[in-house]
């Protein structure tokens, strides 16, 4: 079974911009492209303009390739404890659904919320809060034919477990919604390659980056991440969504990737 690796040009936010990115990304031979739309006004749906998105949309056809979009979700929250910021967050993330569907996309990568800092709200409240709006999403993303990816976010947010992402989607049961499993944003407590087949079912994305004993989104082979673990388990299940490398690594971005991309190549991926 052949493991497929896409990339993500998170570690390029602050150097290039989107059709650059993703220019990079294809020369270094990906062929599924996450792009992220978070981090400057510039890569905000609003920003980029319908000549941006044609010029895009050239590149995605002349390559044949597959695009997903992550707003990332830290500035969006459909738990939020003010509706006019639920709402808010509702309709940027359709306008991320829209320009998935204007790039001939497939995916949008989506956080199920954060919780505040100090006084987190119980996970059953804050799924409570957030499902509304995550069904208004998923059906506008049904009619532009994209799937949306419910995405573990660790600490910050309450989707944090295995448990907690199979309790939401079970809850949503919703054709357009899946689950996008981030090995990095997992709790030290929960083992990626196990947790994996936990969810076999309704995962669609996987995440690959690194992390020691600090939250992080490291190159492979810096941390601590069982990664032939995480391959045997995706070929148990049957994997066949595509396993996105996201690497955080802004000062040395080049590298990174092409060093992790030799690392997951000997455990079994393919570009």
């Amino acid at each position: 079974m052949v493991l497929q690796l896409g990339g993500a040009d998170l570690a390029f936010v602050y150097k290039y911009d989107i059709p650059a990115s993703v220019q990079w990304l294809v020369s270094s031979g990906f062929r599924y492209i996450e792009i992220s739309t978070a981090f400057s006004d510039s890569r905000s749906p609003q920003g980029i303009c319908q000549a941006t998105r044609l010029s895009l949309r050239q590149i995605v056809d002349k390559h044949g390739l597959r695009v997903a979009v992550n707003p990332t979700g830290l500035d969006l929250n459909f738990a939020s404890s003010h509706p006019a910021i639920r709402e808010a967050s509702v309709r940027e993330y359709m306008y991320n659904i829209d320009l998935v569907s204007d790039l001939g996309g497939e995916l949008l990568v989506a956080c199920p919320g954060r919780l505040h800092g100090l006084m987190r709200m119980p996970f059953e409240q804050a799924w409570e809060t957030a499902k509304p709006g995550v069904l208004e999403a998923a059906d506008y993303a049904k009619k532009r034919g994209v799937r949306i990816a419910l995405e573990n976010v660790g600490a910050y947010g309450f989707s944090e477990t295995v448990d907690q992402l199979r309790e939401m989607i079970e809850d949503v049961n919703h054709e357009s919604v899946g689950i996008a499993y981030d090995v990095a944003n997992a709790p030290r407590s929960e083992y990626p390659p196990a947790a994996i087949a936990e969810i076999a079912e309704s995962l669609i994305h996987i995440h690959l980056s690194d992390r020691a004993n600090e939250w992080g989104h490291l190159p492979i082979g810096m941390g601590t991440i069982d990664f032939e673990g995480i391959a045997d388990s995706l070929e148990n299940i049957g994997f066949k969504g595509v396993s996105v490398l996201e690497v955080g690594c802004p000062e040395a971005p080049h590298g990174a990737i092409v060093d992790s991309i030799r690392r997951l190549k000997s455990l079994g991926w393919r570009l």
